[in-house]
């Protein structure tokens, strides 16, 4: 692929989607995207990156040929004996280097400007009082049996959660019938305290919609089929701002440099210059 007639080196192809596929290994199969699809995403990004790369090579001319040197000679010492690269690798190595410090100055020329103040936190606080309140909260314990996996059975899965509502419907302590069933039976399925947020949608719609207490019947998420026992269920409270301004002006200039890059990198991808190989 060349970009404003510039060769897009292979190396960002490569690095991007080895990240892309190291981020999906925690994934639970059915939220795996497919080949194509990470494919697809991995020439976006490296597009994007790369006009970057270009757009800083453009405001950063000249760099400190010395810095280079010694972010060279440390990147190096990473490298085993047996591994260290040839010398066409180690052109490539510091030509990225190059790259990425030329970068780093021009981004942090572009962000230079962006400076908030207590009064725009305060707008932003006043603005949106539900956004900043500590997150309604449960502690609670569950059974699961996995769907997934190399020799798993989804059908004894199901028949194996329906024996352990069984027993918990003859009066048989959550604990144990977790300890007995549960594909994760350490603490006896207690997953702790935690908040909307943490834990997958279809999971966090049937364990906030409990009363303390309460099992549920038995459902289905990406992982398996669950039983869950809510404990507690702690109210969402709101935040006191001068507690959290700090927060909220790094949050509004996260926001800026964020809406800054966006714009940026837009006129670049209307003016560029984009082949296939």
């Amino acid at each position: 692929m060349t970009i404003n007639d510039r060769k897009v080196p292979d190396y960002m192809f490569h690095r991007e989607y080895d990240r892309l596929s190291r981020l999906q290994q925690d994934q639970p199969e059915p939220l795996k995207i497919g080949e194509e699809e990470l494919r697809e995403i991995t020439e976006r990004n490296v597009i994007d990156q790369f006009l970057f790369w270009l757009k800083a090579e453009e405001e950063v001319p000249e760099i400190d040929g010395n810095e280079v040197d010694r972010v060279f000679a440390r990147t190096l010492k990473q490298y085993p004996g047996e591994g260290r690269p040839t010398e066409e690798q180690k052109a490539v190595i510091r030509s990225d280097l190059e790259g990425q410090i030329r970068q780093e100055i021009y981004f942090s020329g572009l962000f230079a400007g962006i400076s908030l103040t207590e009064e725009d936190a305060r707008r932003e606080f006043d603005g949106n009082r539900e956004k900043y309140r500590l997150p309604e909260k449960v502690h609670c314990s569950h059974i699961v049996r996995h769907t997934h996996g190399e020799g798993v059975d989804p059908n004894r899965a199901l028949q194996e959660i329906l024996e352990a509502q069984k027993d918990l419907q003859r009066g048989i302590p959550f604990e144990s019938v977790a300890l007995k069933y549960s594909d994760r039976n350490g603490q006896g399925g207690d997953l702790g305290t935690f908040p909307r947020g943490s834990m997958v949608e279809k999971f966090e719609k049937v364990v906030f919609a409990l009363e303390p207490g309460r099992a549920s019947d038995v459902f289905r998420t990406e992982f398996g089929y669950h039983i869950a026992l809510v404990h507690e269920k702690i109210p969402s409270l709101p935040l006191e701002f001068g507690k959290i301004k700090g927060d909220i002006i790094g949050e509004l200039e996260n926001r800026e440099r964020g809406r800054l890059v966006t714009e940026i990198l837009a006129g670049l991808k209307e003016k560029a210059v984009i082949l296939r190989d």
